[in-house]
């Protein structure tokens, strides 16, 4: 500061002379006050401030003062007059350096102790951010040590895991290759056993079945034997002559009727071994001896039979009981089995059934009461079942359903029967869909509660679905066909019948979604027109076309499926009721189907002889229902061309005479069935031409035909001996003596009907029940509607 002073003392004193003009002395002790008294933070930036302030002009007078403010200014002066002095004097020698120390000796103390305490504090400062610093430090390292120490650690307890890990894994494959040799030993062994057991048993039994063949042979021999002691070998049949394997194959074609083997087992000792045989009682029926079979007859086939039984149909035994039906579960290789229209079938009965004979495939419970309790045992029990079958069993309902998608059963199902079940909601069908997703036919007929929205669900799950049938579901509409072809569209096979809500769009949707279709049953659909068959022309694979009572449909339909892709391998056509087909569309028909088989034209009256002659002309044509046409002896005559004709429907044309069935009988010998109810022309000459030129008739329905006599049931009785099914009903020329014919040429005769034939007495149709299995009869004169009736039973 001295050298300061100093320097401004040697200044030139016309530069102190312009300092004193322009009153710089007062602004430097004005500022130096101000400093003194304020001491501002930062100096320079407040002596520039000042410093402008002056050189603008604002100030006038400067005193010591100035830059202080009022309530901040001392009483007296800060600076002495002799520190300016020492500013401006321009001699060097006055200068005294104590002068300027005894000026300021409090200033200068407080400045040395300020100076000194900033030192200090500059000092402590960096002290403690050099100690934070070091500490922060420290305690960085100190975290990575403790990181690192936990890695480390982390790693050793991996590492140890891994080799623990591989350890057990080692000793549960030890342990599991020990588990499975002991259980192959064991199970070697228990195979030893029941081998030796098995081999010993049946040692045993061939040694027994042997002793009663010898024994047997032996009393047949003894009562053979002549009087001289020769053997008589004449009494022996051909058919006991023939090797084992040969006489099985004779005797499985009895088997299907327990009724007929029971009595070939009656014929003689060596019948009755064979009849006995295992093999031919692996299909056991006893539906046609419903109403004989009793808890007794059951256990008894089940006990003999168990191990050999596939396939057992109880359809319609109301008098087994419960008790007696949880012994099928004995039967462990059972495959199909039928219990429908059983009433006494229950959850113990089917859970039985369902913990022994795993390998069942097939189950029946069509007509039966079926609960919800049922329904879950089925879906837990039968985890193989394919088919299954519930039509008709209304006490059942959606909850049971439900069970269907939880269970482990039931999800193998390629076939689905819930006809009659009104029960099932939307919610039930969803429960089908979703746990039968593997669904390849699903039959829902006669269920008029059936929507759009309880057939969406099955068409979205069951991708697989190739038939359906929807006979009776009267509430769906164009919407659930849309759902048909979009997500079915491997389906093959369709049935509709009694709609009145859809319409052509349907069938247009369904034969361009589903390009594998094959079979189509659309009855009595009334909205449907031509343009549906127009739709089905592009179909490809069309083999059965059921349109039957499609009133609005015509030729000109028709033409389109005939000459359409499918219309060379059409196999079954059903035009029944189609009131606008006329000859053009057989025609058609006779042009392009040579594959056709069947064809129904029953009541299309605009049909006539010339259109029957062309269909005559078809070689695989082998059915044909003609019934209420305008046909007479040329068109049935037409149809004797073929040699292979086997069924044919002639009922209510009453314009056919002997002449058109002698022609028509002349080359169809191999005919098999043949219905001529309402032909009142005929008479017995007609009749006789058909006994003897048709030999292998099975079903020949006579009602209403009133012109027939014993004649004819004698002409019949000698030469169909293989007649079943036979209906007289009118015939009121017949008489007991015509039945005596019957029963004593046609000994097959299963079902006789002869209601409204006055000539024939009650006892003589109670003696025919003795060989008959089903007889109808009444005195009272039916009347046309009730012929018709006799003509479809």
């Amino acid at each position: 500061m001295r050298l300061r002073l100093r320097i401004l003392q040697r200044v030139d004193p016309l530069l102190k002379e312009y300092l004193n003009v322009h009153q710089l002395p007062g602004v430097v002790e004005a500022l130096l006050s101000a400093l003194i008294v304020l001491q501002p933070s930062n100096p320079e930036e407040f002596i520039v401030e000042k410093l402008e302030t002056v050189r603008r002009g604002e100030i006038k007078d400067i005193s010591w003062d100035t830059f202080i403010p009022r309530h901040l200014r001392p009483k007296h002066k800060v600076l002495q007059d002799q520190f300016l002095d020492l500013f401006f004097s321009s001699d060097d020698d006055d200068f005294d350096p104590r002068i300027f120390e005894s000026c300021l000796p409090e200033h200068y103390q407080k400045a040395h102790d300020l100076y000194k305490g900033k030192l200090r504090t500059k000092c402590f400062v960096a002290w403690a951010h050099y100690y934070r610093e070091k500490k922060r430090l420290i305690l960085e390292e100190q975290a990575k040590l403790e990181a690192a120490c936990s890695r480390y650690k982390e790693h050793l307890l991996c590492k140890t895991f891994d080799h623990w890990l591989m350890w057990m894994r080692d000793i549960s494959a030890r342990k599991e290759l020990a588990f499975n040799k002991i259980q192959n030993v064991m199970r070697v062994r228990l195979c030893g056993h029941v081998f030796v057991a098995w081999l010993q048993t049946t040692r045993d039994s061939v040694r027994t079945r042997q002793y009663f063949k010898n024994l047997e042979k032996s009393q047949d021999t003894t009562e053979s034997e002549s009087s001289d002691g020769r053997t008589v070998a004449d009494a022996s049949d051909k058919i006991s002559l023939l090797p084992e394997r040969a006489q099985l194959t004779i005797f499985g074609f009895v088997s299907a009727n327990l009724a007929d083997l029971a009595r070939c087992a009656r014929v003689c000792r060596s019948w009755k071994m064979i009849t006995q045989h295992s093999q031919l009682w692996s299909r056991i029926n006893l539906s046609p001896i419903k109403l004989s079979v009793v808890d007794s007859v059951l256990l008894t086939l089940i006990q003999t039979y168990r191990p050999f039984i596939v396939n057992l149909n109880l359809r319609g035994c109301c008098l087994l009981t419960p008790k007696s039906l949880k012994n099928i579960g004995e039967c462990k290789n059972l495959q199909d089995l039928n219990l429908s229209e059983c009433p006494l079938i229950g959850d113990d009965v089917i859970r039985e059934i369902a913990a022994n004979c795993e390998s069942l495939l097939y189950l029946n419970l069509s007509h039966c009461h079926i609960t919800d309790a049922v329904l879950r045992t089925i879906t837990k029990g039968f985890q193989n079942l394919l088919y299954l079958s519930m039509a008709y069993c209304t006490s059942f309902t959606s909850r049971g359903l439900h069970y269907l998608t939880t269970g482990k059963g039931c999800q193998k199902l390629i076939y689905l029967d819930v006809s009659g079940c009104e029960q099932i909601s939307p919610d039930g069908m969803k429960s089908i869909a979703r746990g039968c997703h593997k669904l390849q036919t699903l039959v829902m007929n006669d269920l008029p509660n059936l929507t759009d929205e309880g057939l969406h669900p099955v068409t979205t799950y069951c991708h697989s679905l190739y038939h359906v049938s929807l006979l009776g579901a009267v509430g769906l509409t164009d919407e659930a066909f849309k759902y048909l072809a979009l997500h079915s569209r491997k389906l093959q096979s369709i049935r509709l019948e009694g709609n009145g809500k859809i319409t052509d769009i349907a069938l247009k949707m369904i034969s361009r979604g589903c390009p594998d279709l094959s079979h189509i049953c659309f009855i009595d659909c009334a909205k449907l027109t031509d343009q549906s068959l127009k739709a089905l022309g592009s179909c490809k694979g069309v083999r059965v076309l059921n349109v039957a009572d499609c009133v609005r449909l015509s030729d000109s339909g028709i033409r389109q499926v005939v000459e359409g892709s499918s219309g060379s391998k059409l196999q079954e056509v059903n035009l029944t009721n189609c009131v606008r087909i006329s000859d053009v569309t057989l025609l058609r028909i006779a042009q392009k189907c040579h594959r056709l088989t069947y064809i129904s034209l029953c009541f299309c009256e605009h049909i006539t002889d010339a259109g029957v002659e062309l269909l005559g002309t078809l070689p695989s044509l082998l059915s044909i229902d003609l019934t209420g046409c305008n046909i007479g002896d040329q068109g049935i005559a037409s149809l004797g061309t073929s040699s292979s004709f086997l069924d044919l429907n002639i009922a209510e044309c009453s314009q056919i005479t002997d002449i058109g069935l002698q022609k028509f009988c002349s080359n169809c010998v191999s005919l098999e069935r043949i219905d001529m109810t309402g032909c009142h022309n005929l008479t017995d000459s007609g009749i006789q031409n058909l006994a003897f030129c048709c030999r292998m008739l099975t079903v020949v329905q006579l009602a209403g035909c009133h012109q027939l006599t014993d004649l004819s049931l004698q002409y019949l009785s000698g030469g169909c001996h293989y007649l079943t099914d036979l209906d007289v009903s009118g015939c009121i020329c017949m008489s007991d003596k015509g039945l005596k014919y019957l029963k004593r040429g046609c000994r097959q005769l299963k079902s006789l009907i002869m209601y409204g034939c006055r000539g024939i007495t009650r006892a003589a149709a109670n003696k025919m029940q003795t060989t008959c299995a089903t007889v109808q009869y009444s005195w009272d004169t039916p009347s046309l509607s009730t012929i018709e009736t006799y003509g479809v039973t």
